[in-house]
């Protein structure tokens, strides 16, 4: 069983309010259904009533975990979402399957790559996107805990899966860096051993030229860029943000009076994700700071499988560190 389904079954074994829904979507719960009885629903491919069901099941007091490809879950039935989940502070927890590249082989229609500009946009709604499986184990546990609405990316690939080491341009970036395959060792725990908490981001190592900001599938690749850029004499911090709603100000504002560089890194596209969190924390504040956002282009990405995807869109490790080093060298 993944880390997700463990705990899974382990929360609704203990808790007789927990339903869980899935939209014909029973991919990561093919190991529990069995265990799950009646208190498992599959609604087919019927995201609407499938919110619906939830919310009237969540108003009679049970915590429901509704499952659907990122893109349906959310697009379809956003105004049952809007009115009926976040307007009524509802106890639902919407699990996306393969958002952002990690939709890879699907074509446009299938990307969920403006997710959390959509969801971070209601009231009462909990942003969570997890570095790998292992951390998805934390995020289900955290999102039974917390009484309301939580959107979760669901992260199938595990933290030590090594998928850095099947890209080619990291190939050619370590033979020119040097740096050791994969991550240095004592990083390699560095996010799966960190504890989440809603409001709280996470600093997994200062810097002084630069912050890169990050979350989801694309955090590994962040720390061997930023170790690629060692390499090169620049100093970079790493802002992991799993919880990406609600924001962590004091985070951010510290790290502003360290830095005045920062790097957003996620699959998702510019408008209404991490860069605009980033640059609303700023005007709030008063202050200011040079924000660059490497992540998805508005129109999507061309389908592949997944190490084609983060070559293509420039957002392996050694493109990640070569985009920053052009930029540097650009405001020089």
């Amino acid at each position: 069983m993944t880390p997700y389904e463990n705990n899974l079954l382990e929360l609704f074994r203990n808790n007789k309010s927990i339903v869980v829904i899935t939209a014909e979507n029973r991919a990561f719960l093919r190991n529990i259904i069995p265990f799950l009885g009646d208190r498992f629903i599959d609604v087919g491919i019927c995201e609407q009533n499938m919110i619906g069901i939830a919310s009237g099941l969540a108003m009679r007091g049970k915590i429901v975990i509704t499952h659907a490809l990122a893109n349906f879950l959310i697009m379809r039935p956003f105004e049952f979402i809007r009115t009926l989940v976040s307007f009524q502070n509802c106890n639902i927890k919407l699990i996306a399957a393969f958002p952002g590249i990690l939709s890879e082989a699907n074509g446009f229609t299938h990307q969920a790559i403006e997710d959390i500009a959509l969801m971070r946009i209601l009231p009462h709604m909990v942003v969570i996107s997890p570095a790998c499986s292992e951390d998805m184990g934390m995020a289900i546990k955290l999102a039974i805990e917390y009484k309301g609405p939580v959107y979760i990316r669901y992260n199938h690939i595990s933290w030590s899966f090594i998928i850095d080491e099947e890209l080619l341009p990291h190939e050619a970036a370590r033979e020119k860096f040097s740096l050791p395959t994969g991550l240095s060792e004592d990083r390699m725990s560095v996010v799966s051993s960190a504890k989440m908490e809603i409001g709280k981001y996470q600093i997994l190592r200062d810097g002084t030229d630069l912050y890169f900001i990050t979350h989801g599938i694309l955090t590994k690749q962040v720390l061997i860029a930023v170790e690629i850029l060692e390499k090169k004499s620049i100093s970079a911090g790493v802002i992991f943000t799993p919880i990406v709603l609600p924001v962590d100000n004091k985070v951010i504002i510290d790290a502003v009076k360290k830095c005045k560089y920062f790097v957003i890194v996620e699959d998702h596209i510019p408008t209404g994700g991490l860069k605009d969190v980033l640059c609303e924390i700023l005007v709030n504040y008063q202050t200011s700071a040079k924000v660059i956002h490497i992540g998805i282009p508005p129109l999507g990405f061309q389908p592949a499988l997944l190490k084609d995807v983060m070559i293509r869109e420039k957002l392996d490790a050694s493109s990640i560190a070569l985009s920053v080093e052009s930029i540097l060298e650009e405001r020089i």
